[in-house]
């Protein structure tokens, strides 16, 4: 499933079976040119980069009924520590790095995005107008 099917299942009130599924919609190199573009991209090693910040203002999206805290936990966002253990950032560490990435990011993330959406959407229209189910 693309990611305008999975975006047009999810306003249809149908869930994707996971947030797995979602997220292989979205190009990983579509974070990285948004990143670049808006000069936000993480130079050192972070618990929490700048890419999975942009995964977490995602799931704020996706999973709006949970905590910042719970979101992070539950896309497990935060980098293992060196020796293979799991990660972890207190709650003022989520927030400062959310506010550091800005709005730039996901902004720019969203033209890509809305770009295969809006495809997708008039395909479907299309296939709809002529009495077809999308493939």
């Amino acid at each position: 499933m693309g990611l305008g099917e999975t975006v047009l299942a999810v306003g249809a009130g149908e869930r994707p079976a996971s947030f797995e599924q979602f997220s292989a919609a979205i190009e990983p190199a579509w974070i990285a040119e948004a990143l670049g573009a808006t000069g936000t991209a993480s130079v050192r090693r972070r618990k929490l980069p700048a890419e999975h910040v942009v995964w977490l203002v995602i799931g704020m999206g996706l999973f709006h009924d949970r905590s910042i805290a719970q979101v992070v936990q539950h896309l497990d966002l935060v980098l293992p520590t060196r020796n293979g253990g799991r990660g972890h950032v207190t709650n003022a560490a989520i927030v400062q790095a959310r506010d550091q990435l800005g709005a730039a990011p996901p902004a720019a993330l969203f033209a890509p995005a809305a770009a295969v959406v809006a495809q997708t959407a008039a395909v479907c229209a299309k296939s709809a107008a002529r009495g077809f189910a999308p493939s």
